[in-house]
């Protein structure tokens, strides 16, 4: 005589497929993160549109950029922008000076000189001067600058200084240090290998060194805080920043 399973005792038995779709939602319930990822850029699709940071009210602007500002080849001129980011992550500038065919030439860092109005300025120069004259032999060289270039300002996410200062607090009040310092060595990292960065040989082996240094257990938390703290790896947030969610204006012409 067969037997009739009892049904609860059948219900509870998970098939071969149920078991494999338990598996594979855990995982996607639970993903794996290594390291921090840098904030993705936002593509823009019209010239309304903003990316992950506000760029505003760029000048100088002839007639709303109907026109191009003139300028002298060489000559430094002032230039200005509103630049925010919504939230507690600090935001950086940049002006990128590109030909007419939109390929950089030369990048200047933007400074915040009134940060109540997130108003950010740099002295950019388009080119370099020369008193020669339409008749002198290497006129050409300087009569291919002239003509009608791009200044696009570039506004981004300042991850280390906005790791830099929630790290400090941390140090200082001796909360959450240990993974305020091992976030701060894989930021480090990370900026070491961005290309967008255009560092030097010697410039990555300071950022990788200053990474191995904080992840030194054998120190101390403020020495260890103090190696993203040096000289050096201040000159490169100047001058080769890490730039997150990095978000352009439209082109401001000038010729």
């Amino acid at each position: 005589m067969s037997q009739t399973p009892n049904k609860r005792t059948a219900a509870k038995k998970p098939t071969a497929s149920t078991a494999r779709k338990r598996t594979a939602k855990a995982k996607t319930a639970s993903p794996q993160v290594v390291g921090e990822a840098p904030a993705p850029v936002i593509e823009r699709t019209s010239p309304e549109q903003f990316g992950r940071v506000n760029v505003l009210d760029i000048t100088p602007n002839v007639e709303n950029g109907l026109f191009p500002a003139r300028v002298e080849l060489g000559e430094a001129f002032n230039v200005t922008a509103q630049v925010f980011i919504e939230g507690r992550t600090k935001a950086g500038a940049t002006v990128s000076v590109r030909s007419a065919r939109g390929r950089e030439v030369e990048r200047f860092a933007m400074t915040c000189t009134n940060p109540g109005l997130d108003r950010w300025e740099a002295m950019v120069k388009i080119g370099e001067h020369s008193d020669l004259k339409p008749w002198d032999a290497d006129y050409a060289a300087v009569k291919r600058k002239l003509g009608e270039w791009q200044i696009v300002v570039e506004g981004w996410e300042d991850t280390y200084q906005s790791w830099l200062h929630d790290a400090a607090i941390k140090v200082e009040v001796n909360d959450d240090v240990e993974n305020a310092l091992e976030s701060g060595a894989r930021l480090l990292a990370r900026w070491s290998d961005a290309k967008d960065s255009k560092l030097s040989a010697a410039d990555k082996k300071v950022l990788r060194d200053a990474a191995k240094t904080m992840e030194d257990k054998s120190l101390s938390a403020e020495e260890r805080l103090a190696a993203a703290q040096s000289s050096d790896i201040e000159r490169l947030h100047e001058t080769n920043p890490l730039r997150d969610g990095l978000s352009e204006s439209n082109p401001q012409r000038f010729r």
